[in-house]
């Protein structure tokens, strides 16, 4: 039983239970509603057990990197992957999402989208659905499946810290990017994130699908580049003495004192580099 979930009333009823042993777990980052994150059942259970968990989202490390980057793009205990199982769709207005979902249904996907909620004081709908086949994040929690579909749509924006939820159009009590978090953490397999009427996310998306490639490049280029510059040195020191005889006297008080204080060339000549920038 998800503690923070439940209500200080409920949890009051639970304690007082006798007979067979109810199992309670609290973790804050899974919290979904503003009203949990104040409920902190450990505070008042005796006995209560506090366990560091593992910060891991998936058991497949694409999919783990994924998420992690696409929900915080500081992160740096993320490395880049090959996101194969990671699809990113961008559709131009409700009755074309839909289209997709349609056909993404057919083919077993599981359709999540943000959980609707309904203003007691008005009986409004809040964060109104209008995705058709799609179950609303409250109602997946807990569960997994092999492919999902996640809808994002134009309730968000990306900051310098990852993605944030927008939606302020009437009063919504959950926590937008939690949500965002619940339900992507719910696949196995494949994932797709279909983008509505929103081309900065979507371009932020397919930025992370091309991570790894774009690091990969940018090493590629930079090793041709000093090859060519050490090419181009090896031709000027050929033609003149004086700077060979230089060059050959640096290198040998860059061995002289990477003997002295025990610390490779490479780390010294880094230091350097990193000095005159």
């Amino acid at each position: 039983m998800k503690g923070h979930r439940v209500y200080q009333d409920k949890l009051d009823a639970i304690w007082g239970l006798s007979g067979p042993k109810v199992i309670i777990s609290m973790d804050g980052e899974q919290a979904l509603h503003r009203g949990e994150l104040t409920r902190n059942i450990d505070e008042n259970v005796p006995n209560f057990l506090s366990v560091v968990l593992k910060d891991k989202i998936r058991y497949d490390p694409s999919l783990n990197s994924f998420i992690k980057r696409f929900l915080q793009n500081k992160r740096a205990d993320v490395q880049p992957y090959k996101y194969e199982k990671v699809n990113i769709i961008y559709a131009i207005g409700i009755n074309r999402a839909n289209d997709i979902v349609h056909n993404k249904y057919d083919e077993g996907y599981k359709i999540i989208t943000p959980t609707e909620y309904r203003i007691k004081s008005t009986g409004r709908i809040s964060r109104r659905n209008e995705i058709t086949y799609s179950s609303a994040v409250h109602d997946v929690i807990g569960r997994e499946y092999d492919k999902v579909l996640f809808v994002i749509d134009s309730n968000y924006k990306i900051t310098d810290g990852g993605l944030e939820g927008t939606y302020l159009t009437e009063f919504y009590p959950y926590l937008q990017i939690p949500e965002v978090l619940e339900a992507l953490s719910r696949v196995k397999k494949s994932l797709v994130i279909l983008i509505v009427d929103n081309p900065e996310v979507y371009q932020y998306a397919q930025g992370i699908l091309t991570w790894k490639q774009d690091k990969e490049r940018i090493v590629y280029t930079d090793e041709i580049n000093r090859q060519k510059q050490i090419q181009s040195l090896n031709k000027c020191l050929k033609s003149n003495d004086e700077f060979q005889k230089i060059v050959n006297s640096f290198e040998q008080n860059l061995q002289t004192i990477s003997h002295k204080i025990g610390f490779p060339v490479g780390a010294i000549v880094w230091r350097a580099q990193k000095d005159l920038k």
